[in-house]
């Protein structure tokens, strides 16, 4: 299944930086734990949900109509996708020498663009234009992306948060569950 925005710019784009700070750094994890709920391209259905575990620097990601989910370890260095139906889960290659995900591309410029309100969440607006990635951002002051419109040669694609959640997050369900089996290529 193709979706509008693909994967490795969503995750791009998926957290970003400070929304009151003068200048927007490159780091693009939250602060604190929150898990988000997404829509895509003005949809009333969830398209994908995300959390985010602060203190363990991992990332689970869950998209509407794929069997399983993805469990990203940055602090590890590693990714996983788990199977709960089957109880498996395969381990992905390390990404040693690619990009971070949760940083934007080096050529990335940004500039403020001015302020907006989704999901409740006051939020602050960014125009990023780089080779990889021509959008605009809207970021919490807790640095959660809470709308992305990505302008691209066939279109426009929007994300965007329909509800978002500041709870502590729970460290069983950013690890691979006990007893699952792991798939060798």
């Amino acid at each position: 299944m193709r979706h509008a925005i693909s994967s490795p710019i969503l995750l791009a784009a998926l957290f970003s930086m400070p929304a009151l700070a003068q200048q927007a750094p490159r780091d693009l994890r939250p602060s604190r734990d929150v898990s988000v709920s997404y829509t895509l391209n003005g949809g009333s259905q969830v398209f994908m949900t995300q959390s985010w575990d602060a203190a363990n620097k991992r990332l689970r990601m869950t998209t509407q109509g794929e069997p399983g989910w993805m469990l990203i370890d940055f602090a590890g260095g590693k990714s996983y996708m788990v199977v709960d139906r089957t109880r498996r889960y395969l381990t992905q290659p390390e990404r040693s020498g690619a990009p971070d995900p949760l940083s934007l591309p080096p050529d990335a410029r940004l500039t403020r663009a001015g302020t907006g309100r989704v999901a409740g969440q006051p939020c602050m607006e960014w125009r990023v234009e780089s080779v990889q990635l021509n959008a605009t951002l809207c970021i919490t002051a807790d640095n959660v992306l809470v709308r992305m419109v990505q302008r691209r040669p066939d279109g426009e694609a929007r994300l965007e948060a329909k509800e978002i959640s500041f709870t502590r997050a729970d460290p069983a369900r950013f690890r691979v569950p006990d007893g699952y089996q792991e798939v060798r290529p």
